[in-house]
């Protein structure tokens, strides 16, 4: 019975801690999401100024095919004062939901003597990365728990056998 009880505080704090753990995982692979967009979005937003005021299409398509080879980013499209889209492109979806940062682009105040408006750049990241590490922990949970309910029933099974043993040993 102490065994069996020994065993289930294990369990139940190694359960626990795999979770916790979990937890801390998926926090990281979001914040490293969220981060990684903004950063994008930020650098595009800044470098795109003068191409987006002169309507340089071959700087702006070049910027944009640099931003989609990154791995996680699944499209970008940049817009232009009025809000019309002066260029998408896009990647084959990957089956998971995308998660999009967006920023105006604006003139620099010191280059320019005013800070002007000049678009909008939007990027749509894969949340892959995410979604396939909460299926792969969710299932080693679920894994978990059921080596531990196979090694509770093989526990008992032995404690009810030791039990018998003695019984039939102080008869």
């Amino acid at each position: 019975l102490i065994l069996w009880t020994w065993m289930f505080f294990i369990y139940n704090r190694n359960i626990k801690l795999y979770e916790e753990s979990s937890h801390d995982e998926l926090t990281q692979l979001k914040e490293s999401l969220d981060n990684k967009g903004n950063i994008l979005v930020n650098l595009v937003s800044r470098i795109s100024p003068a191409a987006l005021i002169s309507l340089d299409m071959y700087t702006l398509d070049i910027i944009a095919s640099e931003v989609l080879e990154d791995d996680e980013v699944m499209s970008i499209e940049i817009l232009g004062k009025e809000k019309e889209q002066l260029l998408s492109k896009k990647k084959d979806e990957d089956g998971f939901p995308v998660v999009y940062f967006e920023k105006e682009v604006k003139t620099d105040k010191e280059k320019h003597d005013a800070e002007m408006i000049t678009g909008k750049i939007r990027i749509g990241m894969s949340t892959s990365n995410y979604k396939k590490t909460e299926t792969r922990n969710a299932e080693n949970i679920v894994a978990v728990r059921k080596k531990m309910v196979f090694s509770f029933i093989l526990i008992t099974v032995f404690i009810t056998i030791l039990i018998s043993i003695t019984i039939i040993l102080v008869r």
